[in-house]
């Protein structure tokens, strides 16, 4: 079976706030806003909206739902989803030059580069089934702006 290859975008939607969307193809698929407390934002995924609020240590993030049940949680680079005990992928900062960040699971990768173009925000490439993936990619962003 081929891999799929997607092309996203997290771009800043806002000059004066710190608001993000997440794009593919021009069509939005979800929203990063900070605001409320000091260090949470706001992700917002289809009609589901998480909050996210920095954990305990420096790479420590949870998210969490409208419903409070937790929607994804990053713990010493790992990323589990919901419920679940086992990692749904690795986050890796500051892999290789040129490259922010990279999500890698057990049959896909996302990588986040620097946007070099007009509008401020990152690049997303996606190779395979990313389960979650806008919730993920959100995550991933916060992580690399707070």
């Amino acid at each position: 079976m081929p891999i799929v290859a997607t092309r996203l975008s997290l771009v800043r939607t806002a000059r004066w706030r710190p608001e993000f969307e997440l794009r593919e193809d021009g069509r939005p698929l979800g929203r990063l806003l900070w605001g409320g407390a000091p260090g949470t934002a706001e992700a917002t995924v289809g009609d589901r909206v998480f909050t996210l609020a920095p954990g305990i240590g420096c790479s420590a993030v949870d998210a969490t739902g409208a419903d409070g049940r937790l929607g994804a949680r990053l713990r010493d680079g790992e990323i589990t989803l919901g419920s679940e005990t086992r990692p749904a992928v690795t986050w890796l900062r500051n892999r290789t030059k040129g490259t922010c960040a990279e999500l890698v699971g057990p049959s896909c990768s996302a990588t986040l580069r620097v946007r070099r173009r007009t509008v401020a925000g990152y690049d997303v490439a996606v190779d395979g089934e990313l389960q979650e993936r806008e919730l993920l990619l959100l995550l991933a962003g916060y992580d690399l702006m707070r």
